[in-house]
């Protein structure tokens, strides 16, 4: 019942998120850049939101519900804030990972050229993501005192995104890492900026208290590391459809990952000889994913990797329990995290 609750809320946010997404709302905040060159390039910025779940927009919401308020025009118009900072740092992140593929469609580099060129737009237009996250802002008629606890709150889960994408990229040319590295990376990364930040922005709006953003902290570390582990299972052992992407970019990109700590703890030396022969080489074919998959099912990788994921699932049904906050409120937030382990 509670995935239903999640999905039947869910669903309908989406459809007023997608409502405003498709009207003026996000080209307003090209409105300071009133020059006919740019029509071709806000209408790529818009496109590249395409597709997006709006999970995290959807939490901007529910954080505001927690708080005890009704949904509002508002927190809608601010809730796509986390549209706007994602739509730009997956910008980002798809030039540093070289991945051609978004969405099931290109990536903004690669729709822009694919060329130094197109990496050299999308870096501009990233950056007008994440300083039109704080445009959403503006948009609404929160008081103002509000506002600016909400800006200081992004300035600091933003900050601790990037400094998660710089432990990312570090990990990358690191041979030596722990499982702990890695989790680290996840928390920083994908935690905040996926449910801490949106929820706790969502309840910072509504006037939710000190110990109701404690509560979400706690929450959204846990969530985060569930959803990254699920997300980078999925992009080993899933489709374009599942994962948005190739999923032979991982082991293109030699993405360091808690199914590469675990393999690198249990392999023999045969079978991390056969990985590195393919891991991170570059152009790789379906059979060199089908030959890591066996690996990390053979190594016992893949089973761990599971199970750690069920563990932070627990972790989270167990944060939930004790948040002081409706039964209503809990079982879409239990739903949600079904939806995650599925």
């Amino acid at each position: 019942m509670s995935t239903d609750n999640f999905k039947d809320l869910f669903s309908d946010y989406w459809s007023k998120i997608e409502a405003l997404l498709s009207g003026e709302t996000p080209g307003n905040i090209f409105n300071d850049i009133n020059h006919s060159f740019m029509k071709k390039y806000i209408d790529a910025f818009n496109g590249h939101m395409n597709g997006g779940k709006r999970l995290r927009a959807f939490l901007v919401i529910l954080g505001y519900n927690l708080a005890g308020r009704e949904t509002d025009n508002d927190i809608i118009t601010a809730s796509l804030s986390y549209e706007f900072f994602q739509n730009g740092i997956l910008m980002h992140d798809d030039i540093i990972d070289k991945s051609t593929l978004r969405r099931g469609r290109p990536s903004m580099y690669a729709a822009l050229g694919n060329n130094q060129a197109g990496i050299s737009k999308a870096i501009c237009l990233g950056d007008v993501g994440i300083v039109a996250a704080y445009d959403a802002l503006t948009l609404t008629n929160f008081d103002s005192s509000l506002k600016l606890r909400a800006v200081e709150n992004q300035s600091k889960v933003f900050k601790i995104t990037i400094a998660g994408e710089l432990k990312d990229i570090e990990l990358s040319y690191d041979d030596e890492y722990s499982l702990a590295d890695i989790l680290t990376m996840y928390e920083m990364k994908t935690s905040w900026y996926t449910f801490t930040g949106p929820l706790q922005l969502g309840a910072i709006l509504g006037g939710g208290n000190k110990s109701l953003l404690a509560d979400i902290e706690d929450l959204g570390r846990l969530m985060g590391i569930a959803f990254q582990i699920k997300d980078d299972i999925t992009g080993i052992y899933g489709n374009v459809q599942d994962a948005g992407k190739s999923n032979l970019s991982d082991i293109e990109e030699g993405k360091k990952t808690v199914l590469t700590s675990y393999f690198r703890d249990k392999a023999s030396d045969d079978e991390m000889k056969e990985f590195d022969s393919v891991y991170g080489k570059g152009n790789c074919t379906q059979e060199d994913n089908e030959r890591v998959r066996k690996l990390f099912d053979g190594s016992g990788a893949h089973s761990s990797a599971e199970s750690l994921l069920m563990k932070y699932i627990t972790d989270s049904r167990d944060s939930v329990s004790r948040m002081r906050i409706s039964q209503h409120h809990k079982d879409i937030i239990c739903g949600m995290l079904d939806y995650i382990s599925r």
